[in-house]
């Protein structure tokens, strides 16, 4: 399990089937939406294949004109198939950003997990759904939530969706880590003449402490220079 997470900590990607939709499922599809809309969309939240209902496939298949209508007739945001998965999932997987907005604006709940523990943010950080990210992100996903690996979604994330994360998943900003040097700093002059003699190579260490201090404080200019920018 170990070797498993280390493995997806340094960029490696498990397998993860995406769900393509073909002419002839598209069709079906639309076939669906125009019996239900002559039944007066009468039965909205039934089951087909694999649990589906008409909303988990519109998630991932139809415009976001087609999701909020049928939202609107009484389609079950947080309806689950026989993987466990809601639409939110099933849009989240399909990189539709627009439909995930859709769907959270009604209610959908941004933790549901499937049966391997995945919730939308997993998928769509294994999907590289950067948009999906941070509507997830900007709705409250809870990135705490591990999979049935024991993994966070962060760790599927490549290094520009991990930045996304920010304080979310308790990374300390450039900011903060000047600051917890120049008080380290701060710290060890205050301590030097009681050190003196007992610890060997105080010298040393302050100079460590201020390369480290100027390193940290150069990246902080950087940083601060492209967001101006």
């Amino acid at each position: 399990m170990e070797v498993l997470l280390e493995f997806l900590s340094k960029g490696g990607k498990m397998a993860q089937k995406r769900i393509r939709y073909n002419k002839e499922t598209r069709n079906d599809f639309q076939k669906a939406l125009r019996k239900l809309k002559k039944k007066s969309y009468e039965g909205i939240n039934e089951k087909g294949k694999s649990g589906d209902t008409i909303l988990h496939q519109a998630a991932g298949i139809a415009n976001q004109k087609t999701v909020r209508l049928l939202i609107e007739k009484g389609a079950d945001v947080n309806a689950k198939n026989e993987r466990e998965e809601t639409p939110l999932y099933r849009a989240a997987c399909m990189r539709y950003t627009k439909n995930v907005e859709v769907l959270i604006e009604n209610g959908a709940n941004v933790n549901e997990v499937n049966l391997m523990g995945y919730t939308a943010l997993h998928i769509a950080c294994t999907m590289s759904a950067k948009g999906v990210v941070e509507e997830l992100l900007k709705a409250g996903a809870d990135t705490e939530i591990r999979d049935e690996l024991g993994a966070k979604a962060i760790v599927y994330a490549n290094e520009e969706f991990k930045a996304l994360f920010g304080k979310r998943i308790g990374m300390p900003s450039i900011q903060e880590t000047t600051e917890h040097f120049t008080e380290a700093f701060v710290q060890l002059l205050r301590l030097e003449p009681k050190l003196t003699g007992k610890i060997t190579g105080i010298k040393e260490m302050k100079d460590g402490i201020k390369r480290k201090e100027k390193v940290v404080k150069h990246l902080s200019g950087i940083f601060n220079d492209k967001k101006e920018k």
